[in-house]
């Protein structure tokens, strides 16, 4: 069993090692070393694990039917209050029927393969949650994962379905559970509609905050009869615990009599279904307490931002706050509970590689004073010495974690130009080898060579390397990409901006610039070449306006016109589209959605070419992001 051992070092030494630990009590607040703790690691939303009417309703059920349900549900373990329960779930929820799982997962677990099978397919949200991703693999249908709360990705793909697939099943969460932001719901719900697609919305963070007396997102939502299955859970804000499904009489029906994990599993304990009819009679009475926690939720993020802090695009009680690597997520999540503020470090595989960050889950146990001093307490922690720069509110990485970057930059521009973001990526504490067509240029060869770039990038490589992360940007991304390509070998840590595989249009291939047009620009560079690269910084700097375009032509035509016309000539012959499956490791991609030379549709079809692709759109930029979001592309290319 040595595989065990050595696992679990890797898992130690990457920051990922998790164990569990005993809290003296739940919720909101706690004693914790003698002190009162603020826990942000709880989903008691509404602060009711310990009110006296669910604890009241739990004991009431305890004592009339047993500690336990004794049988699985189609045996004898269906008791009264399981079926009460079910009943008060589907009038909440507004639907025919509701069946009830043991938990969350187990009803994930045991809806989706209801669903969908062989020959079917599953579009899922890239974020949805584990338990849904699970279960549309065990479900056996072809899993299709769209861009995150991107409708016109998804509409895109159940377009492009063969039309012998059988059936769809579009899966979302209406409420995140690490971003907390919101799904755009009425638009999945149109799209599986006109697609005839089912839908699942998994509202476990969302019933009981939102909508009318706590019923949920669904509740506010024009298209809401679209939705095959509302799934929620007791175990958030219904303080309880377990899983279920709201939906029709007739679906109900066909759970029952094929879900597994309902079948096979024993029947949830009485008191757990007390507890939840006990919360829902508290939620059901009182309209206050979701648009209350949101509220306070709009107070947190507020005062996080008058600390410096950058919070994502969080719309409800869930908040996060990204570190982005492991073990220094792990070390301010330890700084802040030696101050009286728990708050979990949330690492992967729970979210993308290199988004580690602190999940703070607000309840209505935090008063808006506790959320203040929480937010002052991150800020000043973050801007000691030995976690942000002063300067520039970068998180400074440990010593063992820094590492060593190859940046190159791309066609008509000099590596100077990149300056600015090599300089942010060292105050950040890693080391960077700063290149570009030019510099690789002589050192392969120049015109004596048949591939300079592709020679001089090896050259450079066998120097100065080996490298921990490659990033390139249009040009220089083509090389990294082409070179992974060619090597067949681990490509991990790959971070491309502005590339494509095709750079020119045609032969299938519909994005990039037509070959015409690459023809012409060769002619004029020969004859005059200031004009082609004026009109190229305006196109790459879109839709900003072209600035110090005259100094930049100065610095490229110093190195010889020979060197742009041989960087054309390789964008023309770059067509590795066959060959990217071949890719190992993983390859982050960044893309202007305004790219006025390689359209972003090229991201997207690379994407979805490589085995292992994942695309960050950047709304509103251009080409030239290494010019223009500098700080934005510094942590992520870190990340």
């Amino acid at each position: 069993m040595d595989w065990i051992e050595s696992g679990l070092e890797r898992l130690r030494t990457g920051g990922r090692l998790r164990r569990t630990r005993v809290f003296p009590a739940a919720g909101g607040k706690l004693e914790l070393d003698g002190r009162e703790t603020l826990n942000f690691s709880s989903n008691d939303y509404l602060d009711l694990a310990r009110n006296p009417r669910v604890i009241a309703a739990a004991r009431e059920a305890l004592e009339q039917y047993g500690a336990g349900a004794t049988a699985s549900r189609l045996v004898c373990g269906t008791l009264p209050p399981h079926e009460t329960l079910e009943h008060r779930i589907a009038a909440w929820k507004g639907r025919e029927a509701a069946l009830v799982f043991g938990s969350g997962y187990a009803a994930n677990a045991g809806i989706l393969p209801r669903l969908a099978g062989r020959g079917d397919v599953v579009l899922a949200d890239r974020l949805a949650h584990a338990s849904l991703l699970d279960a549309a693999v065990l479900s056996r249908a072809r899993l299709i994962r769209f861009r995150h709360n991107d409708p016109q990705d998804l509409e895109r793909r159940l377009k492009s379905l063969p039309g012998k697939t059988r059936r769809i099943l579009v899966v979302t969460e209406s409420v995140f559970s690490m971003d907390g932001d919101l799904a755009p719901l009425e638009e999945l719900a149109g799209l599986a509609h006109a697609h005839g697609a089912m839908l699942l919305v998994d509202e476990a963070h969302a019933s009981g905050v939102f909508g009318e007396r706590g019923r949920g997102r669904l509740a506010d939502q024009n298209g809401a009869d679209a939705v095959t299955v509302d799934m929620g859970t007791l175990s958030k804000a219904l303080a309880s615990c377990g899983g279920f499904a709201a939906c029709d009489a007739k679906l109900r029906e066909w759970l029952v009599n094929g879900s597994r994990s309902f079948i096979y599993s024993t029947a949830p304990p009485p008191a757990a279904m007390g507890a939840a009819l006990g919360a829902l009679d508290v939620v059901e009475a009182d309209p206050a307490p979701g648009p209350e926690l949101l509220r306070r939720a709009d107070l947190f993020r507020a005062a996080l931002r008058a600390q410096g802090v950058a919070v994502k695009d969080s719309e409800s009680q869930i908040v996060p706050v990204i570190v982005g690597e492991d073990r220094a997520a792990v070390g301010l999540s330890a700084a802040l509970e030696k101050k009286a503020i728990l708050v979990p470090a949330i690492r992967p595989p729970t979210v993308p590689e290199g988004t580690a960050r602190l999940r703070f889950s607000l309840t209505l146990a935090h008063q808006e004073d506790d959320l203040r001093r929480a937010a002052a307490v991150l800020g000043e922690t973050m801007r000691q010495d030995s976690n942000p720069d002063r300067e520039r509110g970068r998180t400074v990485m440990p010593s063992d974690s820094a590492r060593r970057i190859l940046l190159l930059s791309g066609w008509g521009y000099p590596a100077a130009e990149l300056d600015p973001l090599a300089k942010a990526l060292r105050d950040t504490g890693h080391e960077v080898v700063l290149s570009g067509p030019e510099d690789l240029w002589g050192r392969g060869g120049g015109g004596k060579s048949e591939q300079p770039f592709v020679d001089g990038l090896e050259s450079l490589i066998a120097e100065q390397g080996p490298f921990e992360r490659h990033a390139g940007w249009s040009l220089g991304a083509m090389l990294l990409l082409e070179r992974a390509v060619r090597e067949d070998g681990p490509a991990g840590g790959l971070v491309l901006c502005g590339v494509t595989p095709r750079f020119c249009s045609g032969r299938g291939w519909p994005c990039g610039v037509a070959s015409a047009e690459v023809r012409t620009m060769q002619r004029m560079l020969r004859s005059d070449p200031e004009p082609v690269l004026r009109e190229f910084y305006r196109r790459s700097a879109a839709p900003r306006a072209a600035e110090g375009a005259e100094v930049r032509i100065e610095k490229v035509l110093s190195a010889g016109v020979e060197v742009l016309s041989a960087g054309l000539r390789f964008l023309q012959s770059f067509d590795i589209l066959p060959l990217l499956a071949g890719v190992r490791g993983r390859v982050h991609l960044l893309h202007g959605s305004c790219d006025g030379i390689v359209p972003v549709a090229a991201a997207r079809r690379l994407e979805a070419e490589l085995p292992a692709a994942r695309l960050e759109e950047m709304q509103g930029e251009g080409h030239a992001l290494p010019l223009y979001c500098v700080d934005e592309l510094s942590r992520r290319i870190a990340l």
